[in-house]
C-alpha cells in the first residue's frame, strides 16, 4: 500500500499548502497504478524540526511500515520529511530495513545507492541548517524587539497591549482588573474567590475578546478539551499566575540558560508591592474558618461523557445538628460558580468509589479478563518474533556480504565498481540491523524485568482496606487510565434517569461499560471491549464468523501473508446480567 505524508508548518509559503501536496499525492497514486493508498496528514503548524514523538502521523506511519502495511511512500519534497538529520537518518534506517520504496517528488530516492544517499544526507543537513539560522535569526529579533521596548510577538501578558508601532503600552481597563487583583489578594482573598468575584461581576478574560477555540489540558489525565474562547472564565490559576508573574513590576525575561536576558517593562504593579502581596500569597485561604483535607480516592480519572471536562471532587462537613452532607459528590468542572454547565449529573463519591473498589478487588471476572488480555498483549512475544525476524535476515545478508567480498578479492573483478558498491551497501544494511537487533534485545530485557502479569497479580491480590489512603489509591490509579460518565434523564425528568460509565484499563486496549440508575446501588456489567480474541475458544469463533461473512477463512496462507497473522476481531462482547455488583452497607468504604 502506498502511503502519502503531508505537512504544513508556520513557516511555508502557500504553494506548499496541505491540498496542493494532497493533491499532488493523488496524481502520483493514480498515474502509477496505486488503487490503495493511506494519508498520513500532519496538518498545518507542525515544524519539520519537532521530534518524532511530536509528529503523531510520521510515528503512525512509521509503526504501519514495521508492520508491513505500507510498501512505497510518496512526499511532495524532502523537507515534508524533515528538517532534523536524526529524523531522516532514523527513517532511513527504517526503510532499508523494510525494503520501503521511497519517492520524493516522484522521483524513486535510492538510499542504497553511496552517492544518492550522500546527496539526499547533504539535503536533510541544509535543511536542519535553516531551521537552526531561523531559530536563531528569530532569538536575536525577540531579544532586540524586547530591548527597544516593543513586543516580543504572541499573546500579550494580561494588562498590556501594543501601540501601532509594536511599541509595549499598558493596557489602562485591563491594568485596573490587574491591580485589583493584586488588592483583593492583600486582603486576604484567595486565588479561587478572587476568580469567582471577577466572574461574578462579568469581568471579561483576555480570551472573552478573541475569536475560536483553546485547547486545555489537564495537569492529571493529559486529557484535551477544546473550548470557545468565548465561554473561558477567569481561574484560580490564572489569578495566582498573574500574581506571581514579575512582568506587572517591570521585569520581562527572555531565553533560557545562558540566554536567558532581563528587559524592562511598563510597571503596572510597584515592586514594593508586589513583593508584600506575594510574601503574603501563602498565607490566603479561599474559604474562612477550619479547612478540611478531604481525599478523592479518583482525582484526576474522572471525565465528562457530556462536554469533555473533568469531574472533580467535592465534599462539605454536615450542617451542624445534621449526619449528612449536603454536597458529597463527583461533578463536571462546568458546574463550578461561574461557569456555563453542561447539565451532565454527578455521581455519590461514596458510592462510586466503594463500587470501583469492589469491581477491581473483588471481581474475580475482571482479573479473569485482564490476564487473558496480558497473555495476548504480551509485548516480550511481539518483540521476540521481531527479533527471530531480524536475525533470519541478518544472516541472509552476511552470506551475502561474505560472497561480495569473495568476488571483490578476485583479481579478475576487484575493479567492478557495481560490486563494490552492491558490497558497501550490504555492509551498511548488516550494520544497522545488528543496531536494530541490539536495541530489540535491550527492550526484551526490560520488559523482562518488568513482568505486567506478575504486576497485575500482585496489584490486585495485595490490596487491603487496612492500608492507607496514599497506596490504596495508587492500586486504583495503576489499573485505571480513565472513567467517563454521562447520565441520561428518562423524559427528560429530573429525579429519574440512569448513569453510564466507561473504565478504560492502564495499558490494555480494553474497557468495560456499566450502567446504574440514580441511586447508584445496582452496577451492571453491560459490555467488555477487547482489540482481539484473548483465548482459543474466542479465536474459533472469530474465525468462524469472519468465514461466515466473508467468505475466507483469516488464517489462509494469502491472507495471513498481506495482512499478517489474525488474531481474532475487535469485539464488544456482552455481559450483561450475568455480572451485576451490588453495594450493601457493609460495603460502602468512606475515606472523609
Amino acid at each position: 500500500m502506498l502511503a502519502i505524508y503531508t505537512r504544513l508548518s508556520k513557516e511555508d509559503e502557500q504553494s506548499n499548502s496541505i491540498y496542493n501536496q494532497l493533491r499532488e499525492g493523488k496524481e502520483f497514486a493514480t498515474n502509477n497504478g496505486y488503487n490503495d493508498y493511506k494519508l498520513y496528514d500532519e496538518g498545518e503548524g507542525v515544524s519539520g524540526g519537532a521530534s518524532i514523538k511530536d509528529r503523531p502521523q510520521l510515528h503512525k506511519l512509521i509503526s504501519d511500515i514495521e508492520s508491513k502495511l505500507i510498501t512505497t511512500v510518496w512526499f511532495r519534497d524532502q523537507n515534508r520529511l524533515e528538517r532534523r538529520g536524526f529524523t531522516f537518518h532514523y527513517f532511513v534506517d527504517i526503510v532499508r530495513n523494510f525494503n520501503i520504496n521511497v519517492y520524493v517528488n516522484n522521483r524513486l530516492a535510492d538510499y542504497n545507492d553511496p552517492d544518492s544517499f550522500l546527496q539526499y544526507s547533504i539535503s536533510s543537513a541544509i535543511n536542519e541548517n535553516k531551521i537552526l539560522k531561523q531559530s536563531q535569526q528569530t532569538k536575536k529579533a525577540l531579544h532586540g524587539n524586547l530591548k527597544e521596548g516593543k513586543t516580543r510577538g504572541g499573546i500579550m501578558s494580561y494588562g498590556y497591549t501594543k501601540d501601532t508601532n509594536k511599541y509595549v503600552i499598558i493596557d489602562e481597563n485591563e491594568a485596573k482588573t490587574v491591580k485589583r487583583i493584586y488588592k483583593l489578594s492583600l486582603e486576604g482573598k484567595g486565588t479561587n474567590k478572587i476568580a469567582e468575584i471577577l466572574n461574578n461581576e462579568g469581568v471579561p478574560t483576555r480570551y472573552n475578546k478573541m475569536e475560536g477555540t483553546i485547547t486545555l489540558t489537564h495537569k492529571d489525565t493529559k486529557k484535551k478539551t477544546t473550548v470557545n474562547k468565548k465561554n473561558v472564565k477567569w481561574a484560580g490559576n490564572t489569578i495566582r499566575n498573574i500574581i506571581k508573574s514579575e512582568v506587572y513590576k517591570g521585569v520581562k525575561y527572555l531565553g533560557k540558560g545562558k540566554e536567558r536576558k532581563q528587559y524592562e517593562y511598563p510597571i503596572i504593579i510597584e515592586p514594593y508591592l508586589w513583593q508584600q502581596v506575594n510574601d503574603h500569597l501563602p498565607t490566603n485561604r479561599n474559604n474562612s474558618g477550619k479547612v478540611v483535607d478531604y481525599r478523592y480516592l479518583l482525582k484526576g480519572l474522572i471525565r465528562c461523557g457530556k462536554c469533555g471536562r473533568n469531574y472533580a471532587g467535592r465534599s462539605r462537613a454536615p450542617k451542624k445538628g445534621k449526619n449528612y452532607r449536603t454536597d458529597h459528590a463527583y461533578k463536571c468542572s462546568s458546574s463550578r460558580k461561574g461557569y456555563v454547565t453542561c447539565g451532565n449529573r454527578g455521581v455519590n463519591i461514596t458510592k462510586l468509589e466503594s463500587f470501583i473498589l469492589k469491581h477491581l478487588f473483588t471481581s474475580k471476572d475482571l482479573h479473569n479478563k485482564l490476564i487473558e488480555q496480558l497473555k495476548t498483549n504480551d509485548a516480550v512475544k511481539v518483540l521476540n518474533n521481531q527479533l527471530e525476524r531480524f536475525q533470519d535476515d541478518l544472516k541472509a545478508l552476511q552470506i551475502k556480504e561474505d560472497r561480495l567480498y569473495k568476488l571483490m578479492v578476485n583479481s579478475v573483478l576487484n575493479d567492478d565498481e557495481r560490486i563494490i558498491n552492491d558490497y558497501n551497501t550490504t555492509k551498511g544494511k548488516v550494520q544497522s540491523l545488528k543496531n536494530r537487533i541490539a536495541k530489540i534485545k535491550n527492550k526484551i530485557e526490560i520488559e523482562e524485568r518488568t513482568d505486567r502479569l506478575q504486576d497485575l497479580d500482585k496489584t490486585i491480590n495485595d490490596f487491603s482496606l487496612e492500608n492507607n489512603f496514599s497506596v490504596i489509591q495508587k492500586h486504583v490509579h495503576d489499573l485505571i487510565e480513565n472513567i467517563e460518565i454521562l447520565y441520561t434523564r428518562e423524559n427528560g425528568e429530573k429525579v429519574k434517569g440512569f448513569y453510564v460509565l466507561r473504565i478504560d484499563y492502564k495499558g490494555l486496549d480494553s474497557y468495560s461499560l456499566f450502567s446504574t440508575n440514580m441511586h447508584q446501588n445496582k452496577w451492571i456489567w453491560s459490555s467488555f471491549y477487547r482489540k482481539e480474541a484473548t483465548n482459543e475458544s474466542e479465536l474459533k469463533q472469530d474465525i468462524d464468523l469472519t468465514i461466515e461473512l466473508t467468505g475466507r477463512n483469516p488464517t489462509d496462507s494469502d491472507l495471513v501473508e498481506k495482512y499478517g497473522e489474525f488474531k481474532g476481531l475487535e469485539t464488544l462482547e456482552g455481559i450483561g446480567s450475568n455480572s451485576i455488583i451490588e453495594l450493601t452497607d457493609e460495603d460502602l468504604v468512606e475515606f472523609n
